[in-house]
């Protein structure tokens, strides 16, 4: 469980800025799985595309319902460019983490406190959800720098306008709302519990060579 800082360090603070603070561990540890992919290869985009679509089946439950639309199209998206590149579009059920195919946790990662269970706040989803749409403008460029004639053409995911509107929109509730306090800290609990959940589904049975471990997938504002 994650425990509240003392109040001293949240004065003048307010939820966005815990959120970031506090996840970043969590954060970066997804980071660098999904940096292992080299986008510009037909390996590296299929590892990316199942990865992302493994993650998304472990937020779905958690999602809040305007979200619902945005989700539907994203995972169309990466299951068209995976069918544009032959392969397998993964199964849209939460992946079990103990499969023997996961492999070892990440080793700075901390136990996956039941991924899937819905019930997560919703508020830590979207954090999750919306903050990832702008990051893969990021990924984007990198899937530009493709040569290979299959690569360029599995384009649609990456071809998705971010949720800019619906970004700010999370931000500014979220810097309305207090850092401190039991709400915030389920909040802030729960976001990095699906972060290290969706990170967890991320690693599957991928095989592919990895990629520089430099790629960025979620904006941090």
């Amino acid at each position: 469980m994650t425990h509240a800082p003392p109040a001293r360090t949240l004065q003048g603070a307010d939820l966005r800025r815990r959120l970031r603070r506090d996840t970043e561990a969590a954060h970066d540890r997804l980071d660098r799985q999904i940096g292992r992919h080299d986008l510009t290869t037909p390996d590296g985009l299929a590892g990316f595309l199942g990865a992302q679509l493994r993650g998304l089946a472990v937020l779905a439950p958690h999602a809040p319902a305007e979200l619902g639309p945005m989700m539907a199209d994203i995972r169309a998206r990466a299951g068209a460019d995976l069918r544009r590149l032959g392969r397998p579009v993964p199964d849209a059920r939460t992946p079990d983490p103990g499969a023997p195919d996961a492999g070892p946790p990440d080793a700075g990662a901390p136990a996956v406190r039941e991924p899937g269970r819905a019930g997560r706040d919703p508020v830590a989803a979207a954090y999750l959800l919306l903050g990832a749409q702008l990051g893969t403008q990021v990924l984007a460029r990198r899937w530009g720098a493709a040569t290979d004639p299959s690569v360029r053409a599995a384009g649609t995911y990456f071809g998705r306008p971010p949720e800019t509107a619906l970004w700010r929109a999370f931000c500014d509730r979220t810097a309305a709302m207090p850092a401190a306090g039991a709400a915030a800290d389920r909040i802030v609990a729960d976001a990095t519990a699906l972060f290290d959940a969706f990170l967890h589904a991320a690693r599957g049975d991928e095989t592919e060579p990895a990629g520089p471990p430099d790629q960025i997938t979620i904006e941090r504002r």
